[in-house]
């Protein structure tokens, strides 16, 4: 039984019943004929990325984090077409996400129409929002991908300008498609970044309240975060850097394997004690620890960038995919990134000398975790099979070759092999 068993996995892969590939997934890539750059990928080839860019699920992001699919190219430079540094553009961000419940986050985007000529200058170029506070730094991004989730889109923060004739933003800096493309499509959006150095101090303006909202029943977040700040007198980025800190160190460590909380109990607060876990986790403590603090904050979603290409640009895969938080220093300073996740910064000294600076969270492709069974049962697809019989027959005619060798003559083992 076991030996038909194994026979009818081999020769029959998990084509008919798969749920996660859409039709078509063994097809050619239809962005693999544009001039520049390797194609991305199309909706067949997407694991793991939710369809709806609202929610986020704090027990199922292991699964996209796994997948080196291609599934962006990106490239920013400076309006003067000057290189920007690379810590000013570590963050892809799509959707931020304010309401924390039932161990997901969520937000309701408004998706404001925008179009060409709304600010009376019908250039090609869709304004989003109104001119950027100074001291920011303007940049330019050309992205080629096509839609990852949904109607929602990528860029660095906080996009200004997009070059389509239409646009739908939300005011907390989310850039959405007027229509979803169904192909490869390619794009520049601006963008003001942040100055590299946090304010002194946050200013008076009041904080959504939204990005104080703390759900009942947390109560051992909201004392770990009383303990952690217990005699900090500090402004509002030291305070947010110590919560960092605490979840840098003291045990916590990062994993891809599958989170699965106590039953009955919140994911946030089962991290918390089983310190371990991915970006969604570290990102998600961070952000109620916060708030429990007092620090007005948000979850954002998006990709982080690495590994340059020689030309600059950047090719992003959904292993890429990543969480992290935003704490907001009012309108002049607007949101900005802290990470807790383990290695998630770069040595950007090191970079600017020219040393490699590891992919992050560690994860290039080399380096990725080997499948489990059970992971291997449900992945075995067409593609899966002809690899497995190619590298079968390549052992094979190995082994043959050596018996040839071994009882007849050179002469005759290259007439027959």
């Amino acid at each position: 039984v076991l030996e038909v068993g194994a026979v009818v996995f081999i020769a029959f892969p998990r084509q008919s019943f798969r749920g996660d590939k859409r039709a078509g997934a063994g097809q050619a890539n239809p962005g693999a004929d544009l001039k520049e750059g390797p194609g991305v990928a199309t909706g067949g080839h997407r694991i793991g990325i939710p369809g709806h860019p609202g929610f986020l699920k704090l027990t199922q992001f292991h699964k996209l984090k796994t997948d080196a699919t291609p599934v962006l190219r990106l490239h920013v430079q400076g309006l003067d077409g000057s290189p920007v540094a690379p810590e000013q553009t570590l963050y892809l961000r799509g959707a931020v996400l304010d309401t924390y419940e039932n161990g997901e986050w969520r937000a309701d985007f408004q998706r404001l129409p925008r179009a060409d000529g709304d600010d009376g200058a019908a250039d090609g170029w869709t304004p989003l929002q109104p001119s950027p506070s100074p001291g920011r730094t303007i940049v330019r991004s050309r992205v080629r991908t096509t839609a990852l989730s949904g109607d929602l889109t990528f860029a660095p923060a906080d996009p200004i300008r997009v070059q389509w004739p239409e646009a739908k933003f939300d005011p907390r800096g989310i850039l959405f498609f007027a229509t979803p493309p169904l192909s490869v499509v390619e794009y520049e959006v601006e963008s003001a970044l942040m100055p590299a150095e946090p304010p002194e101090k946050a200013s008076a303006d009041p904080a959504p309240a939204t990005a104080l909202q703390f759900p009942p029943g947390l109560d051992r977040v909201r004392e770990t975060a009383l303990r952690i700040m217990a005699g900090a007198g500090i402004g509002r980025n030291g305070r947010t850097t110590r919560l960092v800190q605490y979840l840098n160190r003291n045990g916590f460590t990062y994993t891809l394997d599958p989170f699965v909380p106590t039953r009955g109990r919140d994911p946030v607060d089962h991290f918390l004690d089983a310190r371990a876990g991915s970006c969604v986790h570290y990102a998600s403590a961070l952000a109620l620890l916060c708030r429990a603090a007092g620090i007005p904050s948000r979850v954002a979603t998006g990709f982080q960038l690495h590994d340059p290409q020689p030309d600059g640009s950047f090719v992003v895969r959904n292993a890429d995919a990543h969480a992290w938080v935003e704490v907001w220093f009012g309108a002049d300073h607007g949101w900005r990134v802290y990470d807790a996740t383990p290695g998630s910064v770069p040595d950007f000294a090191a970079l600017r000398e020219g040393t490699p600076v590891a992919s992050v969270e560690g994860k290039k492709e080399s380096e990725e975790p080997p499948k489990r069974w059970d992971q291997l049962l449900v992945d075995y697809d067409p593609t899966s099979q002809s690899q497995a019989l190619s590298k079968a027959f390549g052992a094979l005619g190995g082994v043959i070759r050596r018996i040839a060798r071994a009882v007849f003559s050179p002469a005759v083992v290259a007439a027959v092999v």
